[in-house]
């Protein structure tokens, strides 16, 4: 009886598995699906071109005192933490002024970079691929889950029908590709 339960645990990473198997598998609870009409999106904004906030200045043009606020913010949120290590306080000006005569350092990342995968051929990818898309691509990134709850919104994929379609083809794509259940039998299968 137990190989014909599925435990489904969602969450911002989904947990499934057959309630025989030891170890869940788990995969991120996203998809992204082609866009519809590529052209109109690009138009809007373009493509690499994200929408700039109104409020917050372009950096390497900031007023020293937007700097200083920035600073006193940054140190405000830091002495907040929860279970934080002992840090020692340092001021705002004296952040400033280290990070002003700071010399910077390139990290090399040679061995540690994927090339994008490319899914051109499929209307949507889902899971650990979704980190995998070219962000040039014509696909609309939708993360159903989000805190604990659906992920309802104004916006595009964001209405009831469009949670849970996506929900449904994301918990389908896990039993068939990474369970390799059948979805012609899945009558006869519990899911908890």
């Amino acid at each position: 009886m137990a190989d014909k339960i599925i435990v489904f645990h969602p969450g911002h990473t989904l947990r499934f598995g057959l309630a025989s198997s030891e170890n869940p598998q788990s995969t991120f609870q996203m998809i992204a699906r082609k866009k519809r009409n590529p052209r109109l999106a690009n138009q809007e904004i373009g493509i690499n071109q994200y929408p700039k906030h109104p409020i917050l200045p372009v950096i390497g043009k900031q007023q020293p005192e937007v700097v200083s606020a920035r600073l006193q913010l940054r140190c405000l949120l830091q002495n907040n933490k929860k279970d934080r290590q002992p840090q020692l306080d340092r001021s705002p000006e004296e952040i400033c002024e280290f990070n002003k005569t700071a010399k910077r350092e390139s990290i090399g990342l040679t061995g540690s970079i994927r090339p994008w995968a490319c899914h051109d051929q499929e209307d949507f990818v889902v899971g650990d691929s979704v980190l995998q898309i070219n962000p040039t691509a014509e696909f609309d990134i939708y993360c159903p889950w989000k805190r604990g709850t659906l992920n309802l919104n104004s916006g595009l994929g964001g209405s009831v029908s469009s949670v849970l379609g996506n929900l449904e083809t994301i918990w389908k794509w896990c039993l068939e590709h990474e369970l390799h259940i059948d979805m012609s039998k899945i009558k006869v299968i519990f899911s908890i």
